[in-house]
Order: structure tokens, then sequence, then C-alpha cells
């Protein structure tokens, strides 16, 4: 009995991702703003079965926002909807709450090392390293900051530099890690 070769079977499964992936690309440009392109008519470009999941399909919306500049918002379980320009602008406050999120939930998990004292010098400065980083952006994307940065850009009718926007935001300079009390510390 001969065994299959492998390599010329992911050769054949890549190049049929890569195929599926420029058609979507190639049909996700068609799409108009404010069209939904539900998950069945993309399946139809592909000739099978698509979910939000499918490999090719997330493949073609990463190229399609990054090499082509059109943006698509899912729309749980029934596709996706291309954005215009102000839909485009719509996601940001959402797009920061996210990311907001992710770091509050980071911060928390660091916070939860349980032997610190364990870790190597050098662990130790990494996490400090990231709360560091993690701290400055909660205070970044904090709702009162993006208040004081678009009054800034609303008197200059320009976007800010980096420095600038870091100087708006106020910053206060220093960190320290709170440590997390333990049953000793309560007496």
């Amino acid at each position: 009995m001969a065994f299959p070769n492998k390599s010329t079977e992911d050769d054949i499964n890549a190049s049929s991702y890569a195929f599926e992936t420029r058609k979507l690309v190639e049909a996700g440009q068609r799409i108009t703003p404010n069209t939904l392109w539900s998950y069945q008519n993309i399946g139809k470009v592909i000739e099978r079965e698509v979910d939000g999941s499918t490999g090719s399909l997330q493949a073609a919306m990463r190229l399609l926002s990054r090499d082509y500049g059109v943006e698509f918002k899912n729309v749980r379980k029934i596709g996706y909807i291309r954005l215009n320009d102000e839909g485009i602008i719509s996601m940001a406050g959402g797009d920061r709450k996210g990311i907001n999120r992710r770091v509050k939930r980071s911060v928390q998990r660091s916070g939860n090392i349980q032997d610190w004292d364990a870790l190597s010098g050098p662990k130790q400065r990494e996490v400090d390293a990231y709360r560091s980083i993690f701290s400055a952006l909660r205070i970044i994307l904090h709702p009162s900051r993006l208040k004081r940065v678009r009054h800034e850009v609303d008197r200059i009718h320009d976007e800010l530099d980096t420095k600038t926007t870091l100087e708006i935001c106020n910053l206060p300079r220093g960190y320290s890690r709170k440590k997390k009390p333990t049953l000793d510390d309560t007496n």
C-alpha cells in the first residue's frame, strides 16, 4: 500500500486556501458600502458553506482592510456589512472600549501572580514593564482624555503628533505596583 505524500496534500490545501482567499478579495471589493454580504452569498463565491471562522474568509477580510482599504463589520451569524466612511469612524469608539477592556483584564491578570518573590528578576521587570504600559494606556483611553485631545484637534484643525497627544493626556510621572493584601496584612 502506497502512502500519500503529505507535503503534496499540504500544497494542494494551501493553494486552494489561497485561491479561495483571492476569490473572496475580488468579490469583497465589488460590495458597495452599507451592503450586507451574507455568509450564504460568501459561500456562493467559493462554492462551499461558510461561517465567520472560515480561514480563507478571515484572510480575505485582513487583505481587504490592509491592502485595499475596504472595511467590513461582522453581523453575528449573518455575514458582513461593508462600512462607508461614517461607519469606519463610528467603529473607533467601540475599538477604544474594547482595547480598554483588554488592557484592564491584562492588568488584573498580572495582579494575580501568586508568588512575586519566586519570579526571576528579569520576569519581575517584564511584568513591571507591561503593567506600566498598560496603566498608561488606561489613562490615555479614558473618555476625559479623549475629550481633551478632541478639543485640541478642533482648535488646530489637524491631527496631533504623539508628543502633543501624550502631553494633553497629562500622564502622571512614576508608577508603583500595589502589593495585593495577604491574610497576614489584615491583622
